[in-house]
């Protein structure tokens, strides 16, 4: 096997033990999602590959950019019940939570979802960092839908991961309902 390389504080996304379908079963991914997010199925469905079974448990937000410690309670509520399908994995798919720990805001959440719901885990921010590394990604322009208020936290995240985001733009999309409604004409315009 290649050798993969990683950027500092990235941690391998890969489950520890056996992979998973070796008896047949499809592998299986619990995700995690903010309540507020209304693409994230669609988009699963389009780019995870028919091979992998995936599920979707909420968790309810409060205000945002609050410190880890301050939403790992919920996290863990919805992590142990998302547990309860026996997924292979559980993925906490929220890029701004994720981040903005810093790698060590990131491993707690992965580490209280697994010392608690018993399945491993990862985040958003960790999965960024690791694909950064083995696409060796040099120079990345971070677009968002969102105001620059609000991306810079983000931003300064994922750069704590070693992600080299050297840019960004900003659509100013002031809610995430917004965001659903963008097409996806006007958000491949506005990036080019």
């Amino acid at each position: 096997p290649c050798a993969r390389p990683q950027l500092p504080g990235a941690p391998s996304l890969m489950p520890p033990g056996q992979p998973s379908g070796e008896d047949g079963a499809r592998p299986s991914i619990a995700l995690i999602i903010p309540t507020v997010n209304t693409v994230a199925e669609g988009d699963l469905g389009k780019f995870l590959p028919p091979s992998v079974a995936w599920r979707v448990a909420r968790w309810v937000t409060g205000k945002a950019r609050q410190r880890v410690a301050d939403i790992l309670p919920g996290i863990v509520d919805v992590a142990v019940g998302a547990a309860a399908g026996s997924p292979d994995m559980i993925g906490f798919a929220c890029t701004a939570a994720s981040v903005v720990g810093g790698p060590a805001g990131s491993r707690e959440i992965t580490e209280a979802i697994r010392r608690h719901a018993g399945i491993a885990a990862v985040t958003t921010g960790a999965a960024i960092a690791e694909a950064a590394g083995i696409l060796r990604l040099r120079r990345i322009l971070f677009c968002s839908p969102f105001d620059e208020d609000y991306d810079r936290p983000e931003i300064e995240g994922l750069r704590s991961f070693g992600v080299p985001v050297i840019s960004s733009a900003s659509l100013g999309v002031r809610s995430a309902a917004q965001c659903a409604r963008l097409a996806p004409r006007q958000i491949t315009e506005w990036v080019m």
